[in-house]
């Protein structure tokens, strides 16, 4: 049982798990998902527990956006963005390569199981090189997963400057990060068991995503 609004989880591999939204009525489920693919992975897990999800900071009823860069102020830069920016160095120490997952939820669509944003945009601001999209799609959908891709203007591109997935393009440049954000269904985070399984067809896409140097198919996969 968590006691902390934010927790901190470290492990050898250089991909960095980012739950935002996981406070209790927000992105439902995200934190069991997080919890178990840090684990099925070792891997670094940056999880905001407590702070609800709010249009602006407000310290006293515990209201904040941890995926709006703006909303790292005051408290919420020491517990959320710090944290980030620790285990991102900790991990480029180590490795040449920070892979960072924001995972997020979305609503329920037909046949979409999640979606890839990357910063398609205009102009675009890739938070990660286009052919990780390409293989992240790939491997999730290897795993039987309908994967799709944030479209440029879209609701999951990842692009807009205040998300918190192009923090390390837009406003503090590193080029040994790669990131890129999930949206997951709410019908992969109906419970638990739900949850966790969903973990685990995402964690084999995960452990084959970071041992690749290149991926060179041409791809075309449909954008929401």
């Amino acid at each position: 049982m968590y006691t902390e609004r934010v927790s901190i989880r470290r492990g050898p591999t250089p991909i960095l798990l980012v739950a935002p939204h996981a406070a209790p009525g927000d992105d439902v489920n995200t934190d069991i998902i997080t919890d178990h693919l840090a684990e099925l992975l070792n891997c670094n897990a940056l999880v905001n527990r407590g702070w609800q999800r709010g249009v602006t900071y407000d310290y006293n009823t515990e209201t904040a956006d941890c995926n709006n860069v703006s909303h790292m102020v005051d408290v919420v830069e020491d517990e959320f963005l710090k944290p980030l920016i620790m285990l991102k160095g900790e991990i480029v120490r180590r490795s040449p390569v920070c892979h960072i997952f924001f995972i997020h939820g979305m609503v329920a669509q037909k046949n979409v199981d999640l979606v890839i944003g990357y910063g398609a945009g205009t102009p675009n601001s890739f938070s990660c090189t286009p052919w990780r999209k390409n293989l992240m799609y790939q491997l999730l959908e290897n795993s039987n997963l309908d994967a799709w891709i944030g479209k440029a203007g879209g609701s999951y591109s990842g692009w807009s400057k205040q998300n918190m997935n192009q923090y390390f393009r837009k406003h503090r440049y590193e080029p040994n990060v790669q990131s890129m954000q999930l949206e997951i269904s709410r019908e992969l985070r109906t419970d638990r068991g739900v949850s966790e399984l969903t973990a685990e067809y995402i964690s084999t896409a995960m452990q084959d995503y970071i041992n690749y140097d290149s991926f060179e198919k041409i791809m075309s996969p449909a954008e929401l």
